[in-house]
């Protein structure tokens, strides 16, 4: 069974019951940890409900955020430097279980993805909190170093992220009917005669079977 894509869309212009002790899964609202000279941009979220014969079958939520790292901490003159970070559930009911998702953050041509985050698959264990963390070094060019990072539930299999040119892809791969989470992010940079105008956060790929 085929849904068609979520209307996950945030372009914006820069200027079962789990038991009792389990562990929280992530609410795509809530702010990732920061540290050092990152100062927020942006923050915009939404959510979607897909609803068919009187019922709901999946409920997503998503925000973006944006930072950009503080230039008197960072000796390159002709680059801006920043984070996009990227946090998103997806809730598939009435017999319904979630195989894939794959969402992307596209940024313009003239960026440049220093780093990214996960840079590895992490394995879904599904009973305890995990952190996904990326350290931001303004592309080596720091006086002092930041960080970003968040925790989340990866459920089975697992969570992984890859880059292609300008755009960054966050992939889940399973098959659960329980609430899964998705966060991935990157350190970017512009040229500071072109700055960052537009980055847009999109469903790029999902597949919801039956249970």
């Amino acid at each position: 069974m085929h849904i068609a894509p979520l209307a996950l869309a945030l372009v914006f212009l820069v200027v079962p019951v789990a038991p009792a002790n389990a562990a929280p899964q992530l609410r795509a609202s809530r702010p990732p940890r920061t540290s050092g000279p990152l100062e927020p941009v942006a923050n915009p979220c939404t959510s979607e409900t897909v609803r068919g014969d009187g019922r709901v079958y999946v409920r997503s939520h998503g925000c973006f955020f944006l930072f950009s790292f503080d230039r008197l901490s960072e000796t390159d003159l002709l680059r801006g430097y920043g984070v996009a970070w990227l946090q998103f559930t997806v809730d598939t009911q009435n017999g319904l279980c979630m195989d894939r998702l794959t969402l992307a953050l596209d940024f313009p041509e003239t960026t440049t993805i220093e780093a990214f985050t996960p840079s590895k698959p992490i394995a879904g264990k599904g009973d305890r909190q995990i952190r996904v963390h990326l350290d931001v070094t303004a592309g080596g060019n720091a006086l002092e170093e930041a960080s970003i990072s968040q925790k989340l539930i990866v459920l089975p299999r697992q969570l992984d992220a890859r880059v292609s040119t300008a755009s960054l892809f966050v992939d889940w791969r399973g098959h659960t009917d329980a609430k899964i989470a998705l966060v991935g992010g990157a350190e970017i940079s512009w040229n500071e005669l072109t700055p960052l105008d537009r980055i847009e956060a999109r469903v790029d790929d999902i597949h919801i079977g039956s249970c």
